[in-house]
């Protein structure tokens, strides 16, 4: 199959609100709910190009933490077989208002886990969004960041 593998980076933006955490959706440019991604640039380290990514694809500003995984899978692209792997991180909602990259994005949203766990629609991904769920129901996530919290009358409630 020759060539090289392309690399990426996503990121599990989660936003705790009163009611509970939120995490940020995309719906991709091919009528899939998936998490916001995309190339690393050159010089740019997969940490670096997931939080890029969710900036410029959603407008919200996140802050990255852990490594969730890494997924590797193939595609074609103007007639050829491609490899790519993308690097996935949890990341801490740090602001803005959720919007949709024209061209990229065709919408953005943020849920609550069981949303979540039922809307995502690329399959390859689920040991992702597992260990998303993970974290976030042991309650790991906000215990390692309590400025992560939103409070109602500052930022609004979701």
């Amino acid at each position: 199959m020759g060539g090289t593998e392309e690399i990426a980076a996503g990121a599990v933006v989660v936003k705790w609100c009163p009611a509970g955490p939120r995490l940020l959706v995309i719906l991709d440019r091919f009528g899939r709910w998936a998490l916001p991604k995309g190339h690393v640039d050159p010089g740019e380290s997969p940490r670096e190009a997931a939080i890029r990514e969710v900036r410029e694809e959603t407008g919200v500003r996140a802050e990255a933490g852990p490594h969730l995984g890494t997924i590797r899978y193939r595609f074609w692209k103007r007639g050829h077989l491609r490899r790519k792997r993308v690097d996935y991180f949890m990341a801490d909602y740090r602001g803005g208002e959720p919007r949709a990259a024209p061209g990229e994005v065709a919408r953005t949203q943020w849920v609550d886990p069981g949303t979540f766990a039922q809307r995502m629609d690329y399959p390859g991904n689920a040991p992702i969004y597992r260990a998303a769920l993970d974290r976030i129901g042991s309650g790991e996530c906000e215990r390692a960041d309590p400025k992560n919290r939103i409070h109602p009358g500052r930022d609004g409630e979701i």
